[in-house]
């Protein structure tokens, strides 16, 4: 979940019955109130959200595909209500990029956690280990102004791009 502007931004299954469970961005503002935004083609799928410039976000759309027991996905950038361009095409993501939270980096790169590390990935390459970290971590969370809060499950770190840390908070759950 997160807030573009005056818009509040969730993934979720539309419609709510949908036993094939097609993941939808919903969108909430004041004057249009909940609605699907995006809905996905494909069953057993999910989007993932992450904030771009201004207006815009990036958007990770990702389905199983039990025929070939894999994952796909692909990266789309958009401004809310407006249709998505397609940054990375459909391709196999056996490293499930984004479910741990993802940034696309000032390069193109894109930052993402899967535990216990921090990874960065260009287009059609493997990933690498971004930073060693002092914790495993769990989740990143990209802040509008390009900053990361890096979660592990005892602390949490705000970093800038760059992974340089600017504050810590440990022993959260001591």
């Amino acid at each position: 979940m997160m807030i573009v502007g005056e818009t509040l931004l969730w993934s979720y299954v539309y419609p709510l019955d949908d036993t094939a469970h097609r993941a939808c961005l919903m969108v909430w503002d004041e004057e249009g109130g909940a609605r699907p935004w995006l809905v996905s083609e494909h069953a057993a799928s999910n989007w993932m959200v992450a904030p771009a410039d201004s207006d815009e976000v990036y958007l990770i759309e990702r389905y199983y595909d039990p025929a070939m027991d894999a994952f796909w996905m692909r990266m789309l950038r958009a401004e809310i209500g407006v249709d998505p361009v397609e940054v990375w095409p459909w391709g196999v993501d056996p490293h499930r990029l984004g479910e741990g939270g993802f940034a696309v980096l000032a390069d193109g790169r894109v930052l993402f956690a899967r535990f216990p590390n921090i990874y960065t990935q260009e287009r059609g390459q493997e990933p690498t280990i971004w930073r060693v970290w002092p914790q495993p971590v769990s989740a990143i969370h990209p802040l509008a102004d390009g900053r990361l809060l890096i979660r592990s499950t005892e602390a949490i770190w705000l970093v800038s791009a760059t992974g340089e840390i600017e504050q810590y908070w440990g022993g959260l759950l001591q």
